[in-house]
C-alpha cells in the first residue's frame, strides 16, 4: 500500500498514461480491500490515493487513450520496488514450494522477512514457477536485455532460470 499511495500521488498508472494488465490485477485484489468497511477505513486512513485509485479505476472506460513509458527509460520506483518484493519473498516462496513438491512433501519452510514461514505444498504455486518460466523463456532481443537488467538488479533473474 506505501509502494502505490508514493506512486498514485504522481500517476494513476505505473506503466504510462494508460492502464495496463498491472492496473487491473492490482484493482481485482484491491477491490475487495475497499468494499469492505474496515479494510477501507484503513485505507483511507493510511493510503488515501489508494482507496481514490481503486474507485477511478472502476470506471476506466475510454482509458485506452495513452502513451506507454518509453522503452528505454528506467521503469518507475513503483515497479521496481514491487520486483524487489518479489526477489525477497515471492521467488523464495515459490521455490521452497517447488523444491518440497519436487521430493513428495507435504509441507515446507522459509524464513520471509526475518520470520519462520511454514505452509502445505500447493501445486498451483508449481504451475505459476513453471509459467513465469516459460513466459520469460519467450522474451528475445533488446526486450530480453531490459527485463533481464531490471530481474538481475531485484533478484528474480535467477529463479527464472530453469
Amino acid at each position: 500500500m506505501d509502494i502505490l499511495e508514493r506512486h498514485f500521488q504522481k500517476s494513476y498508472y505505473l506503466f504510462g498514461s494508460r492502464p495496463s494488465l498491472a492496473e487491473f490485477g492490482l484493482f481485482g485484489q484491491l477491490t475487495q480491500l475497499a468494499y469492505d468497511p474496515t479494510p477501507l477505513s484503513i485505507m483511507r486512513k493510511e493510503a488515501p490515493s489508494v482507496a481514490a485509485w481503486v474507485s477511478f479505476l472502476d470506471d476506466a472506460s475510454g482509458a485506452e487513450e495513452g502513451v506507454w513509458i518509453d522503452p528505454h527509460d528506467s521503469l518507475p520506483e513503483a515497479v521496481m520496488e514491487f520486483l524487489q518484493i518479489t526477489g525477497d519473498i515471492y521467488f523464495p516462496f515459490l521455490l521452497a514450494n517447488n523444491n518440497a513438491f519436487k521430493k513428495g512433501e507435504d509441507t515446507f519452510s522459509l524464513i520471509l522477512m526475518g520470520k519462520p514461514y511454514t505452509q502445505r505444498v500447493f501445486k498451483y504455486q508449481v504451475k505459476c514457477l513453471k509459467w513465469l518460466r516459460e513466459e520469460y523463456a519467450e522474451l528475445a532481443g533488446e526486450v530480453k536485455e531490459r527485463v533481464d537488467s531490471a530481474l538481475k538488479e531485484t533478484g528474480c533473474w535467477e529463479p527464472l532460470q530453469s
